[in-house]
Formats: C-alpha cells, structure tokens, sequence
C-alpha cells in the first residue's frame, strides 16, 4: 500500500533533551503541494488537501484530493496490519490485556525508545488504533512539519464547551491529541488571535480514514468554502455512501446552490497527476500554493447569488438532521468516530463503547438549592452572578458602605424609620411566579404548570415494559429492607413500595443505629411515638421553608394533605400543651399586632404579595407610634421584597438594615413612650434579638444574593455576629425554656448553612455544617411527633445534599460523601417507618443515591487531566469508579422508577437529565444493554415533557445523540435511523 510518499511512516522519535521532537515525513503524492495553515474554522485559509481545476464554465467544477489512506506507524498500518505482524515488528507486549479497551478489543503496549508509551488497539487479530505518548508535549505545527503534513488542512476536535481538545488530519485518520494537564484554547480565542491557541500535543493517534472528520471539517468550511466544504462531504459520502449526515449536509448545500450539484471527486491517480500539471501551467507554484479556492469574487463568477450563499452559511445549522455539528471528543482516550456499523473493516472507535453526554450535569452547572429564609416560593431563584445588575437600568448600584450610611442617616432623624424604600412603587406590578424568593437557587428545576395534565400517559411505551425490568434488580423483602445497612453494598436494590392510605398511620419506632457513619453521631435519636400537629408557625420574622412537595406542586394554600392525614386522630385526643417560657409569651400590648404580622407572612408565603404589602402600610400607619411594631414591619417588608424578586436586593437591603439599626438602638437607649424613654424589659429585650437575628439572617442573604463584593467576606461578618447573639439567646433559654434554645440554635444554623451554601466554593462550610449537623441530631431529639420529625429529616437532607454539592465543588470529597451518607440514612429511616410515602420523598432518595454516584463519575472525568499515568492506567482507573458510580445508581434506580410509574411527578425534565447522567456510566463500564434502556427511559420522560412544552424541544438533542452512538454501537440500523429523524426535527 503507497503511503503519501510511496513509503510507509517511520517510526516517530524523540530525542532526550526534548528537541528534534520528531523525525518522520508524510508526503503528497501529488506534483502539487498546497501549503496548509493552522486548523481555524474561521479563517479562509489556503486548502491543505486540494488543488482546484477552474473551467471556463460554472456548470462544471472538479476538486482534485490527495490520496485517502491511512498512516503507517513503523509498518503498522490500522486496519491492515495483523496481530503476528505486529508481534514480528516489536517482539511481546510488555503489557497485554484481554479484551483491555471492551467489547473484544484486546490491549498491547510497548516500551518504545522515544515514547512514554504506546498501545496497540487490536480487534481479533487485526490493529486497529495506535495511540503513542510523548514524554513532553511538542507545538502540533512544529509536528505536523517534522511528520510532514503540513500540507494537510486538519481540523480541530472541540467538546460540547467548546475547548480545543485535539484536531485531525481527514485523509490519513491521524490525529493529535492536545496535553489537558496545560492551558487549551477555545473557539472565541480561536476566531479572535489563531495563532494565541495552545497545541502541545502530547498524543498522536493512528486509526483507520474514516468519514466523520470529513463532515467536521466541512461544517469549519461552510461559511468560508462551501465548494471546500462540499467536496469534503463528497469524500465523506465516498467513504460511506449511506452516511445519513452527509446525504443531509449534500442536499442542502446544493440546493442552496446548484452548481455544486455537477462538482465530482477525481477518479483516479491519473487525475490527480492531471489536475496538478493543469494548475502549474495556469499559475506559478507560489501562486498556486496561495490560492483560494472559492473566495467571494469566485461565488459571483460562478454565477452565485447572495441568497444562495448566505443560504450556504446557515448549513451548518440546517444539515444537523443526524447528529449535532460537533464531535465532543477527547483526543486523550478516543479518536475521531465514523458513520459506519462495526464490521471486521470498522475503525477502532466503532469498536469501543461510545462516550455519552449528560445533560447539564457538569458539576459547575449544578444549581444549589437555597432555601430563601424560610420562603415557600416554588421556583428556582438565580444565582448571585446573575444579580449583578438590574437589566432595567444602565445605572451603578450604591456600595455595602452607601447604604449603611443611608441607613444610619434615615434612623438618626427619623426614628419610626416609616417611610418608603427609595425607589420602590406604592403599587408595582409582581413578577411571575417563577422569580421565587431570592435568596440561592435550588437544586431541582422549576416545576411546570399546574394546567399540565397528568405527567406521563397510563401506559409506557411498548418498548419499556420489556425493558425496565431489566434495570431493577431482584427487590427483597421489606423486613430485609429495613434491618439493611446504609452503607451495604448488595446488588439487591430497596423494593418498590406502593402508597397505603391511612386514617391514621400508625408509625413504626426507629431503629437505634443507622450504620456506620464516619466521623458521625452514631445514632438518629428515637422517633416520638405521640402524633399531632404542630401548634402552628412559629412567630418569628422569617417564612417557613420550601419543602419539596409544593416545589413539586406549586405555592400550597394551606398543609392539606397533612391536615387530611391526621383529622382523625386530632378529633380523638387533644394536643397536649407545650412548655412555653415566660420570655416567649407574647406582651399583652402587641398581642393583635402579633396577630396581623402573621397574616402578612401568611399572605406572603402564597404569592399574595400585593396584598400583604398593603397590610404591613395599614398597620404603619395605625401602629405609628410603637416602635415594635416599625421594627418587624421594616424586617417583614424586606423579606417581601425579596419574595418579589432578586432585583430587589438593594431595596430588601435597605429594609433589613434599617430594621438592625433599630433592633440595636432599642436595646441600647430602650424604648420611648409619649416623648419620654423607658428601658426594654426582660421579655421585651428577648423579642427584640429575636427580631434583630432576623434582620441580620436578612442582611446575609440580601448580600449572598446582591452585587455586593467580595461576598464571601462581607457574609462572614453578619453570620459571626448571628452565631454570637444566638450562643446568648440560648444560654438565657436553657435555663428556663430548654426545648426552645434547641429549635432556636436549629433554625440558626439551618439559615446560616443556607447562605454560607449559596456563596458556592468561595466559603469554607466545614463550621455551618457542623453546627448544622450537631443542631439537626438534637432537634429531632426534640421533635414533638412524627411529622415533625419526617419535615426534619427532609429538609436537613435537602440541604445536605447541595453542601455535599459545593463540597464537590472545592474537589473535598470525603466531606461530600459525608454529607450524602447522613442524608440518605435520614431519609431511609422515613422510607422504612412513615406509612404514607410521597412521591416527592421518594424522588429525593432517588436523588441522593444518584448524588452519590455522580461523585464516583466526576472522579472518573478528572482523570482526563491526570499526569504521570499511562492511558492503559487511566482507562483502568476510569472503569473502576465508574463500576462504584453504577452501584450507587443501583441503589437510585428502583426509587426512580417508582416515581416514573406513579404518574405523578411534573418535572419529566429533570427525571429524563438523571436517568441520562445515569447511562454514561453504564456505558463506560461496558455494559450497553442497561445503558440503551436508560437513555430509553429519559427519552421517554423528556418527550412527555416536551409534549407540554414544544419551546423546549432541544433538550432532546443529546439523549437522541447518545441514543443514535448507542445504537450505531449495537448495529441497529433501523432504530438508529428513526432516532435521527426524531433529531433531525428538533433541529430543523
């Protein structure tokens, strides 16, 4: 077989001293030779590959190639060579691995002089892919010019971020692989300085030509060259003539215009021969090397229109009918992919399972749930980088300083501080439900409407019910269940349990001892037997916080269901009365002020916020001489404010400092009665630390939320001057009141955890969480019955579940593992003991043991930068914990279908991005069969979700692409081409 100079590739070499990186050649068979530049979509560079013969007609057009056929390593050619001939060449492997890559491909490395290490991909006796090392990365230019493909317009590999991984060679299937251990470039530095892009390769990846590169690099082309661009899906189609993506990427680029309709590849070496004697006559070699093919002038020539080029420009977008324009590849561990279904002449990457892609799951993109100070708003909030500005204004926000000293000024001379909020409307219009409190954004998606019908049809699709079972291992009995380890690794998962109603629910006592939990309390404490509701809210200037249920649902008018579940017994016996210390009973003078203030948060927690704003100006206006009361109404209206929406930060700012500095001025000079001042009593200084701690609650989170930098720091201050005054409300309480300075010091440190959670990696959490986990155990020792301790158990999980996620963030996975291990057991003890489960307790379940997994997945991914191993070592590492990531979704997936099943859970697009993330690792661990029937399922969800909501079509787009690589993998060409029709309407 000819190599591009008649000869095969030598071998590559790399002297010690790291220069000379490389000496080989790679050549054109051609007269010919075309200069080739750096491989930039943007730029109408000079064609590395091709020459072009112009007619004196535009009917006719014939884009002569250089040779497509694969490098040679030292002889070994990918796809031809075979094992014994390998073995003749460099003796034994020093390494070899049956079935090492997956599915039949066995793995051979060498110890080659030169290289760090070089494998050997072989599929029955056949190499197919060469990956080689380097010691230390070489410039990609300085290598293509010692291998001596130059000439060669390569094209860049990007992931889905658009980061320059690699690029590759088209006609010769050799690629460079970019070190990810240095800086990598991107597609904005690309098209703003080519020449400022990072290309130290440190791998250089052999495989057999195949037709995808060819596709990835016409769509670089397309704007620039689209008869470039063209003959690329020509050679593509050539390649493979039923390559569904180039029939599309064809078709619309002769339409847009027809003259290409008559271009034609060369037929033969004589051609080529032809073509390139033509084009010397024609011109000087210079002038041919610095040619372009088809500039702007050459479109009008051909007789081109304007429509019809910019027709042209928007092919790339337009011919994506059967996967998307860009290939999300690493040139570390996997080459370029072809169209083509494995067979003995497939190319290497065929043979190895494919790479998914998760949906939003990159660990940077997950939101963290905030619950806003205890909001009942039921839609995410943005995060704090979204809050910068008001987009409505172009004018400069007032710094943390200008605003304590309007603040200052506004309580020294006017000491009812009653007066509006600069620049707030008397009456303004409210925002949308969706702008929830402001405080952090949360974990889950926003829900959608309530006018959806009923979340998935009666029945799955005929394909699941065969399949699903597949993905649920044996379940065991509930006595198993119960008596079972957090921690154990069985294969068996939890059985699905089915929802009993009860009049009553008779609960079962806890267990004493939740498994080992490291660095832990050994035990939850013992649930009360007792049942009854709550008393009520507590009277504090805060809202209750969001439990899962009404995000699932929407804003709730009132606990119904809870209402429902205990009519009964609360008409058989009496709430017994609770303790109440003297300092917590309401004075006598503010008792239907009290009662009013409940009534504007009531109104507050369900979206009435018009109305309750109202409320707290008429109760202004006739309490405008007690100072209590224009202290809470400032607090109360800054928590409104923010209920409004995050672009009320500075206004909610101004309403909970001017509510502290007048907390403080109370307890320092007392209070005044009819021009005269009376010191505060006992009971009246303790209700105004209570309204001062939530006035400082407020001010953390209204900077967590703001524009305010550094943020880390100024919430820091507020939160240890929370943490101080909580430590002395306590001791005072845990003298005559202990059961309330353990609710207090809970909710504190609830709150604290809450804010210092939505600063994201900037804050160190390790002393909120401590507090917080300290404060939980003792707080559900505290719980006055069992639904009280079931909220607990929930709420505390739902934070420690986005801890566990900010500690990811800052790379401490023992401390994430830690966090998700206590709220797994928190809410398997209320799977195992609360009679009535809902469906959103089982989907946060689910969740957490997905949660858990996903950890084991991102390690996986950071091995990607991982320096000092060799690929075969990744590869093994990669595996592994992606085999610890599946046991934990084992574990997810029995809860995860259940809610599935049930029919009632609204978000179908958070369902289908799980069950998505899910598959990537069943994929890597080989196992495609599960992979297929979770990529399946989260089809299933996400179309049932874009049924309801078609402006949301594309979130189709990578379940379908990793449904078509999976299938394409299995050989199902008939499924596969219906999932690139479903891909090719989405995207048209």
């Amino acid at each position: 077989m000819p190599d591009l100079r008649g000869a095969d590739l030598p071998a590559i070499h790399i002297a010690s001293d790291g220069e000379d990186a490389a000496s080989a050649s790679l050549g054109s068979s051609s007269g010919t030779q075309v200069s080739g530049e750096s491989s930039v979509s943007g730029e109408s560079s000079v064609s590395g590959e091709s020459v072009s013969a112009q007619t004196g007609s535009a009917e006719v057009e014939t884009v002569y190639f250089i040779p497509v056929e694969p490098a040679s390593f030292n002889g070994v050619v990918p796809g031809k060579t075979t094992r014994s001939e390998l073995h003749a060449l460099y003796g034994e492997p020093a390494n070899f691995q049956k079935d090492g890559v997956g599915k039949g491909i066995d793995l051979e490395e060498y110890e080659l002089e030169g290289f760090k290490a070089a494998a050997f991909h072989i599929i029955g006796e056949t190499v197919y892919g060469i990956v080689a090392e380097f010691p230390e990365a070489i410039h990609a230019r300085q290598l293509a010019k010692d291998l001596g493909t130059e000439h060669i317009q390569s094209v860049f590999l990007t992931d889905e971020k658009g980061t320059i991984k690699g690029e590759i060679f088209p006609e010769i299937g050799l690629a460079f692989g970019y070190d990810p251990s240095k800086p990598l470039g991107n597609t904005e530095d690309m098209a703003k300085d080519p020449e400022s892009i990072p290309m130290n390769t440190i791998q250089i990846i052999f495989q057999p030509v195949g037709p995808e590169p060819f596709l990835l690099r016409a769509e670089t082309w397309v704007d620039i060259d689209p008869k470039r661009a063209h003959a690329d899906i020509l050679q593509a189609l050539k390649l493979d003539p039923k390559n569904q993506k180039a029939l599309a990427y064809r078709k619309v680029m002769e339409d847009a215009m027809p003259e290409l309709k008559n271009a034609k590849l060369p037929e033969g070496p004589a051609e080529i021969e032809h073509a390139a004697s033509e084009t010397a006559e024609s011109a000087g070699p210079k002038e041919a090397s610095e040619k372009k093919l088809v500039a702007e002038g050459d479109l009008e020539k051909s007789g081109a229109s304007e429509n019809a080029a910019s027709e042209t420009v928007q092919m790339a977008e337009t011919a994506q009918t059967a996967e998307s324009a860009q290939t999300a590849e690493s040139a570390q561990t996997e080459s370029a992919q072809t169209e083509s279904a494995p067979s003995a002449e497939a190319p290497i990457d065929q043979l190895t399972p494919p790479s998914l892609e998760t949906i939003g799951e990159e660990l940077v993109d997950v939101p963290i749930r905030q619950k806003a100070l205890e909001s009942e708003s039921t839609e995410n909030r943005p995060g704090p980088e979204e809050n910068v500005r008001d987009p409505e204004t172009s004018e400069p926000r007032p710094s943390l300083e200008e605003l304590e000293a309007q603040v200052e000024a506004e309580v020294a001379g006017k000491p009812d501080a009653s007066a509006k909020v600069p620049g707030q409307a008397e009456n303004s219009d409210l925002k949308s439900e969706e702008n929830g409190i402001a405080a952090l954004p949360d974990s889950l998606p926003p829900m959608p409407s309530d006018a959806l019908p009923d979340a998935l049809p009666d029945a799955l699709p005929d394909a699941l019910p065969d399949a699903l079972p597949d993905a649920l291992p044996p379940a065991v009995s509930s006595e198993t269940e119960k008596t079972e380890s957090v921690n154990a690794e069985s294969a068996e998962l939890p059985p699905v349990q089915e929802s009993k109603s009860h009049a009553v629910p008779e609960e079962a006592p806890l267990p004493e001892n939740l498994g080992e939990l490291a660095q832990e309390p050994p035990s939850l404490p013992q649930l009360p037997d007792q049942i009854q509701l709550p008393e009520g809210p507590e009277q504090t200037g805060s809202f209750r916080p969001l439990t899962l249920e009404q995000e699932a649902a929407g804003p709730l008018e009132l606990p119904s269901e809870l209402n429902a579940e205990l009519s009964a017994e609360l008409t058989q016996q009496a709430p017994q009365p609770s303790q109440k210390d003297e300092l917590e009973t309401a004075l006598p003078q503010l008792t239907f002020e009290d009662e009013l203030f409940e009534k504007v948060e009531y109104l507050a927690r369900n979206q009435h916020v018009d109305q309750a704003m109202d409320l707290l100006t008429e109760m202004r206006k006739r309490f405008v001489d007690n100072p209590f009361v224009i202290y809470r109404s400032n607090l109360l209206e800054g928590d409104i404010l923010m209920v409004r929406g995050v672009e009320n930060a500075e206004q909610a700012f101004l309403c909970h400092r001017r509510a502290a500095e007048q907390g403080e001025n109370l307890l320092e000079s007392g209070k005044a009665v009819d021009g005269r001042k009376y010191p505060l009593t006992p009971d009246e200084r303790f209700r105004v630390k209570r309204i001062l701690l939530d006035a400082w609650i407020g001010i953390a989170g209204d900077i967590a939320v703001g524009p305010w930098e550094p943020k880390t720091s100024n919430c820091r201050k507020w939160l240890e001057k929370i943490a101080q005054l909580t430590e002395e409300m306590t001791q005072t309480l845990e003298r005559n009141a202990p059961e309330d300075a353990v609710r207090l010091r809970y909710r504190i440190a609830f709150q604290s955890l809450t804010i210092a959670v939505s600063l994201g990696q900037n804050m160190e959490l390790t002393p909120y969480t401590d507090a917080f986990l300290e404060a939980g155990i003792a707080m559900l020792k505290n719980a006055a019955h069992a639904q009280e301790y079931y909220q607990i158990c929930m709420e505390s999980a739902l934070l420690l579940d986005d801890t566990a996620t900010v500690s990811l963030q800052r790379d401490e996975i023992v401390l994430a593992q830690k966090y998700l291990k206590r709220a797994i057991a928190m809410m398997e003890q209320v799977r195992a003991h609360k009679k009535n489960i809902r469906t959103e307790e089982t989907f946060l379940l689910s969740q957490l043991y997905y949660h858990q997994g996903r950890i084991f997945a991102f390690q996986a991914k950071k091995l990607e930068k991982a320096v000092g191993m060799t690929l075969a070592q990744k590869n093994r590492k990669k595996t592994a914990l992606h085999a610890e990531a599946v046991k934990c979704y084992e574990r997810s997936i029995p809860y995860l279908m259940e809610v599935i099943r049930s029919k009632q859970w609204k978000d179908l697009q958070l369902l289908g991005r799980i069950v998505n993330g899910m598959s990537v690792s069943y994929t890597e661990t080989h196992d495609i069969k599960r992979a297929v029937i979770l990529v399946k399922t989260g089809i299933y969800c996400l179309e049932q979700y874009v049924q309801h909501h078609p402006e949301e079509k594309m979130c189709l787009r990578i379940p379908y692409r990793n449904m078509i690589r999976l299938l394409e993998f299995q050989g199902d060409e008939e499924q596969k081409v219906e999932y690139q029709k479903k891909l090719q309407a989405i995207l048209l």
